[in-house]
């Protein structure tokens, strides 16, 4: 027979986000991923590109690199997460497990579109086009819009 706390367990939970003091740990967490994953790229690009590349690579991709990034960082929370046994303790408090890695890669990618509206202003402050950066180069494409 099947008891309640097993028909719990397998059934779809909601929306349902933790308390403000979890969501903001794991935003914070996600940060530091991102942070850590943009500076391992941007250290990529530097080698890569013979020192040349440090700035381009922190701040260039495109929307595959933010893409994947955001994937590394949802994944690194859920695991994270995992590592800290976490996920049992929350699923008790009726929070889906999707959300150990939805939370951080929304901090990922706030991050992101933050640096491109900063690349936007910064690099071209009164030209209406879309900034497409390339990972190892230190030169921008303007693309228009």
């Amino acid at each position: 027979s099947v008891t309640m706390a097993q028909l719990r367990y397998f059934q779809p939970m909601g929306l349902v986000l933790p308390e403000r003091f979890f969501t903001r740990s794991y935003l914070i967490r996600g940060l530091w991923f991102w942070l850590g994953l943009r500076l391992l790229l941007a250290s990529l690009g530097f080698v890569l590109a013979g020192g040349l590349g440090f700035v381009a690579g922190f701040v260039g991709g495109g929307a595959g690199t933010t893409f994947m990034l955001t994937l590394a960082v949802a994944g690194a929370g859920w695991l994270d997460a995992h590592r800290r046994n976490e996920e049992k303790f929350l699923m008790n408090l009726g929070v889906a497990l999707y959300m150990l890695a939805a939370i951080p890669a929304t901090s990922a990618l706030a991050a992101e579109l933050t640096m491109l509206v900063i690349a936007l202003r910064v690099m071209h402050p009164g030209q209406k086009s879309c900034f497409a950066p390339t990972a190892l180069e230190s030169d921008s494409v303007i693309v228009t819009c």
